[in-house]
């Protein structure tokens, strides 16, 4: 019997990983899939302090302040009543600050999961209907595209809102296709999108399928029971809270939340985000390279097969009209942002799968003017982040004479002049200092990479392995050197400074962030103190604080000239360009 043992053990061992291969091979796919997401949405999540350019703080001290107050209806930062956004995406850092503690991954993971489960959700629908490796393609290319994983490393609305509208649009094709579920599903995801974001998030779904069946002259759909059935169940669903809001704050919530909020900041951009018509052309560009380069020739197609109404293309059709409707929505739109547009790339990525999926299976390369586009976008891209690396790195010894290019690109001179000094002309332009090296490495792999294009062309699997490997370096630099190396130098030292006034907190002493913009409400946050941390750039408001509360401390920049207070100031500390003051004896 011993004699056969050894054999035994090593049949067992061959069924084994006999076993774990086509596991493997069987959920290839998904775990592949994973290992994308993980890098593109959560590798790197806590590398870097909250940015507050983005809001991140905002909605933080938000979540906090909920928490703390136990108000769940009505949004605050520090006592000012906030009505830019419904409360779901707060909701949500709340429930993670309470599981994980006030931290930046608690802020974080929300918009790490809605693009992660974005990218998911792409592949799993798809795969249900039988083409996985168009849904795995467009999975991979939403998770790796660079707004998509850069807004999944930052907390803003539109990684949570995204998920909910591609639920949305998902729904409305399986609606059409004759499953009646698939309207309640619409329904569902749109009461959550409308609860990130507010009226959006049932005007664009409910647009895209209306025109949908308007082209199809099928706008009979819209008297079937289910319609009716989930148009209820998005009233019963969504008008709580604006009730509960409305009665709580009565028409100063009719008037900031919905005509300053959704109509005046379309309509007239009343918040200073005015930009041109053509705006999201080379947002949308940047925003989802390198895959972009298959867009037009997928979007085109999709054109063409639509106006002959060629049928059985329920699915890239409906894709193709929510990419074009809200592309044009938000192009229409006086108020502009650059992550407004995320919206759009899961629909402009499964075209784009659809697409790629075709050239892989029918082994063929690259076209023409993907060829082109490939060598105008990349090299463009690569040019110009090697330009911008040459600079920084000229600017690094902040040399007391302005060259005329930092006087320029900090727009000292020219259409956008303004009286500054030396000091924050070298400020505007910090980012070109501190993230040359990044920029330098970027720029040297856009080059290369529009190189092995050209070189690879006709090998589609090439192509995309290129496409691949370039967009999850980009991320690793972006979330492990990029975002760490500008906390270190903008961020970090003034939390510093802010630790460092926290016992005086504790006395009841307060924080003045004085004349600081952005405002840094991460600062907030970070205190656990809405009450006692003040953020003004209005002299008068400072100086009525000292004489209010007589000692306590002013954050502000290093170079920012103290006006006349009563109380006598010191320096406490200082920390890179901020400064710490002590008021009162």
């Amino acid at each position: 019997m011993n004699r056969h043992e050894p054999s035994s053990g090593r049949h067992v061992n061959q069924t084994s990983n006999h076993r774990l291969i086509n596991t493997v091979v069987r959920h290839g796919p998904l775990i592949s899939l994973l290992a994308v997401v993980w890098v593109s949405c959560f590798s790197g999540l806590s590398n870097y302090a909250l940015v507050d350019l983005v809001d991140e703080g905002a909605y933080a001290t938000i979540a906090r302040q909920m928490l703390m107050s136990g108000d769940w209806i009505t949004l605050r930062i520090g006592p000012a009543l906030y009505f830019g956004k419904p409360p779901l995406l707060c909701w949500t850092i709340a429930f993670f600050i309470k599981l994980l503690g006030p931290t930046t991954l608690a802020v974080r993971l929300p918009s790490a999961l809605g693009v992660a489960f974005t990218s998911l959700i792409l592949w799993w629908w798809m795969k249900q209907r039988g083409d996985e490796l168009t849904g795995w393609l467009a999975g991979i290319f939403y998770a790796l595209s660079p707004l998509a994983a850069g807004l999944a490393h930052v907390t803003v609305s539109e990684g949570f809102l995204t998920l909910w509208l591609t639920i949305a649009v998902l729904g409305a094709i399986d609606g059409y296709r004759g499953s009646a579920g698939g309207y309640l599903v619409m329904a569902i995801a749109a009461v959550l999108a409308t609860m990130t974001k507010g009226v959006i998030g049932f005007l664009l779904p409910g647009a895209m399928l209306l025109l949908w069946l308007l082209w199809w002259r099928r706008l009979s759909d819209l008297r079937k029971p289910i319609i009716f059935a989930a148009i209820a169940v998005f009233l019963l669903l969504v008008l709580p809270w604006h009730i509960a809001e409305w009665r709580a704050q009565g028409e100063t919530f009719l008037r900031v939340y919905f005509w300053e909020n959704h109509f005046q900041r379309a309509a007239a951009g009343i918040y200073g985000h005015g930009r041109p018509f053509w705006f999201y052309l080379p947002v949308l560009i940047c925003a989802s390279f390198p895959f972009i380069i298959f867009f037009p020739r997928a979007w085109y197609d999709e054109l063409k097969q639509l106006w002959r109404k060629a049928s059985g293309r329920e699915i890239t059709g409906m894709f193709f009209v929510w990419t074009t409707v809200v592309f044009l929505f938000f192009s229409a739109s006086v108020s502009k942002l650059p992550d407004y547009i995320l919206p759009v790339l899961p629909g402009a990525m499964m075209l784009v799968a659809a697409r790629v999926s075709t050239l892989l299976r029918e082994r063929r390369g690259l076209s023409r003017i993907e060829v082109w586009l490939a060598v105008l976008f990349s090299a463009g891209l690569g040019l110009l982040l090697l330009a911008c690396a040459v600079l920084g790195m000229s600017w690094r010894g902040r040399p007391s004479t302005l060259p005329y290019s930092a006087q320029l690109l900090s727009g000292r001179i020219g259409w956008q002049a303004a009286p500054l000094t030396v000091e924050r002309v070298w400020y505007r332009l910090s980012p070109f200092i501190v993230l040359a090296p990044e920029t330098l490495v970027m720029g040297v792999l856009l080059v290369l990479a529009t190189i092995l294009f050209v070189v690879w062309r006709k090998r589609m699997v090439n192509v995309i392995a290129i496409a691949i490997a370039l967009s999850i370096s980009t991320i690793i630099i972006f979330a492990h050197f990029a975002m760490p190396a500008w906390s270190r130098f903008d961020i970090e030292p003034l939390w510093q400074l802010a630790e460092d006034a926290r016992p005086a907190l504790a006395e009841g002493q307060p924080l003045v962030l004085y004349d600081i913009r952005p405002a840094r409400h991460s600062v907030t946050y970070l205190l656990g103190r809405p009450d006692l941390v003040i953020d003004s750039t209005d002299t008068p408001v400072l100086q009525r604080t000292v004489t209010q509360f007589g000692r306590g401390h002013i954050l502000t920049r290093a170079d920012k000239q103290m006006p006349d207070l009563p109380e006598p100031i010191a320096v406490e500390r200082t920390a890179g360009h901020w400064i710490l003051w002590r008021f009162g004896t």
